[in-house]
C-alpha cells in the first residue's frame, strides 16, 4: 500500500489528479481477501459535483484533467473584443477520459475537427430516388433539351470548366448543363444571390412562382425564352421538385459551414480576439458564446463565501456517506447527505497487489472556493442570416445513415473522430459548461478509524493582475457530442 505521505502528495495536486483503475479497497468484515474492483474516489466525487450544481447544469458535469491548465476567464473587454485566452481554453476538443478524468486538446482542437468532419460529408441522393430523378427527367427529355440550346444560342456554350468552377465556389451546377442553368444562373446569378451567402432559388420556388421574372431581376432580356422553358420543365417533374430542393439545400448550407468555419469574420459571425498582455487585437475566430454576464461572473469568483465542500467516507465494513456543504453566497448554504451503498468499494490507489483486510476508514475531503459555473459554447449557424458556424444536424444524420443507400447527408470516408458520447469513449465533445474556482482546489485523504481531518487551512493571496489575465482553476465540465451525446 502507497503510504498516505505519497497519498496525500498524489491528491493535494493544485487540480484534480486521480489515479485511473486504483487498488486500495475495504473488505466487509470476515472477509479475508480483497473484493472486486467497483468504484474509485474520482467517480463518487464526480456523482457529488453533480448532486450539488444540479440546479446550474445543464447536462452531468466530469471532472477534467488538471493538466489542461487554467483558463482566463474575464472573456470580453470594453471595446467588445473577446478575450484570446479565454477562446483558447474553451475552443478546446474533448478528446475521451484517462481514467476518472476528461482529456482536452490544446486551443482550437473542436472548430478544427469540426472543420475537417465537414470535409468529409456530402448529401447522398439514394439508388431509389435517383431513378425517379431519371425517369421523370426521361419523360420531359425535349424541354430540357431547348432550355440548353436557348442558353447556348443567346449566351454561349456552357464549358466543364464554367461548371467546375460554380461547384467550386456555389456547390451547385456540376452534373449537366441543365443543372448549370437552372440551379446557378437562374437559381443564384439572375436572383441576384451570388453575394454575402444568400440561400439560391429552389426547384419549387421557381416552378411555383406566379410570376418568376419578379424572382429573377438580375436577369437579361435574352433570359426571358430561356427561363420560360425551363419554368415548363420544372412544372412536369414536380414529383420530384422535393428531392431536388433537399439536395439543393444541402450543398448550400455545407457550403455556408465550411466558408463560415475556415474563413470566419465579422459579417458571418466570427469575433475579433484581443491579446491580454498587450491590448492588441488579432485576426478574426469562429464564434464563441458566454452566457454568463461579467459581473455576475466576476462577482461569484470573488465571494469568499461561495463554497463546495465534499467529504467522502468510506468504511472497512462496507459502504459509506457523502457529505456536502455548498455556500452559494451570503446567507444561502445548502446541505447534501447520502449513502454509499453497502456493496460498494472505493479505491485511490493504483497498486495491483492485493492487501489483507484492516481496519481502514478512508475519508476524502475536497474544498472548492470561489466557484463558478460557466456557460460556454461555439455560435450556431443560422440559415436565415448564414451567421455562426456550428450545425449538428448534417453530422448527426450522416452518423444514423452510416453505410445505408438512403437520401440524406453522410460521409464520404469514415470520421477520424469516436462520434459516440463521452461515456462510449467519444473524441469530438465541445465544452458546454465548466466549473471554476479562483482559489487552488484543496483536496485531502486521510485513513483510520478515527474521525478524518478537513481540508489543511489556507490563505488565497489574489495576484495584481491586469482585468483580462484573471485566471481560475478549471474542476469540470458539462460536453456535447454528436447526436446529444453528453
Amino acid at each position: 500500500m502507497k503510504s498516505l505521505a505519497l497519498l496525500l502528495l498524489t491528491c493535494m495536486s493544485p487540480l484534480l489528479c486521480f489515479s485511473p483503475g486504483g487498488r486500495v479497497q475495504h473488505a466487509k468484515a470476515g472477509q479475508s481477501a480483497i473484493v472486486a474492483y467497483h468504484e474509485t474516489f474520482g467517480q463518487v466525487l464526480t456523482e457529488a459535483v453533480n448532486r450539488a450544481l444540479a440546479a446550474e447544469l445543464g447536462g452531468r458535469m466530469w471532472l477534467i484533467d488538471g493538466n489542461s491548465g487554467q483558463m482566463m476567464w474575464y472573456y470580453e473587454n470594453l471595446n467588445g473584443l473577446f478575450n484570446q485566452q479565454t477562446f483558447n481554453y474553451i475552443s478546446r476538443r474533448v478528446n475521451g477520459s484517462s481514467g476518472d478524468l476528461a482529456q482536452l486538446t490544446e486551443a482550437g482542437g473542436f472548430p478544427n475537427a469540426y472543420s475537417m468532419v465537414l470535409q468529409l460529408l456530402c448529401y447522398n441522393i439514394s439508388s431509389a430516388d435517383r431513378a425517379r430523378i431519371s425517369a421523370a427527367e426521361a419523360s420531359s427529355q425535349g424541354l430540357a433539351d431547348s432550355t440548353v440550346l436557348l442558353y447556348e444560342s443567346a449566351f454561349g456554350t456552357i464549358t466543364t470548366a464554367q461548371m467546375a468552377a460554380a461547384f467550386a465556389q456555389y456547390g451547385l451546377g456540376a452534373s449537366n448543363k441543365l443543372d448549370y442553368v437552372i440551379d446557378v444562373m437562374m437559381g443564384i446569378f439572375w436572383s441576384d444571390r451570388s453575394t454575402g451567402g444568400a440561400q439560391p432559388l429552389t426547384y419549387t420556388q421557381m416552378a411555383t412562382a406566379p410570376n418568376l421574372d419578379s424572382l429573377l431581376p438580375l436577369m437579361p432580356p435574352a433570359g426571358k425564352p430561356v427561363t420560360s422553358m425551363a419554368r415548363k420543365f420544372m412544372q412536369s417533374n414536380m414529383s420530384i421538385a422535393g428531392i431536388v430542393d433537399s439536395a439543393q439545400n444541402a450543398a448550400w448550407t455545407l457550403r455556408q459551414l465550411k466558408n463560415n468555419t475556415q474563413y470566419p469574420n465579422g459579417m458571418n459571425g466570427g469575433m475579433q480576439l484581443v491579446n491580454p498582455y498587450d491590448g492588441s487585437s488579432g485576426g478574426y475566430q469562429v464564434g464563441y458564446n458566454v452566457a454568463n454576464q461579467l459581473g455576475d461572473l466576476t462577482r461569484q469568483l470573488q465571494d469568499t463565501s461561495r463554497k463546495m465542500l465534499i467529504k467522502i467516507t468510506t468504511y472497512s465494513t462496507g459502504g459509506g456517506t457523502v457529505n456536502i456543504i455548498i455556500g452559494r453566497g451570503a446567507g444561502s448554504v445548502d446541505t447534501i447527505n447520502y449513502n454509499l451503498p453497502d456493496s460498494e468499494y472505493v479505491d485511490i490507489d493504483d497498486t495491483a497487489t492485493p492487501q489483507a483486510a484492516g481496519p481502514w476508514d478512508i475519508t476524502l475531503t475536497a474544498l472548492f472556493s470561489r466557484y463558478a459555473v460557466v456557460s460556454t459554447g461555439p455560435t450556431p449557424w443560422s440559415d436565415a442570416t448564414n451567421t455562426g458556424w456550428y450545425f449538428s444536424y448534417p453530422i448527426n444524420e450522416a452518423i444514423k445513415n452510416d453505410t445505408f443507400d438512403v437520401t440524406g447527408y453522410k460521409f464520404l470516408l469514415p470520421s477520424p473522430y469516436n462520434m459516440n458520447s463521452y461515456e462510449a469513449g467519444g473524441t469530438f465533445g465541445y465544452l458546454q459548461q465548466l466549473l471554476l474556482c479562483t482559489d487552488r482546489p484543496q483536496v485531502m485523504v486521510t485513513m483510520g478509524g478515527g474521525a478524518a481531518s478537513g481540508p489543511p487551512a489556507f490563505t488565497s493571496f489574489p495576484l495584481m493582475v491586469p482585468q483580462m489575465q484573471a485566471t481560475a482553476y478549471v474542476v469540470g465540465g458539462v460536453f456535447v457530442f454528436p447526436q446529444g451525446g453528453r
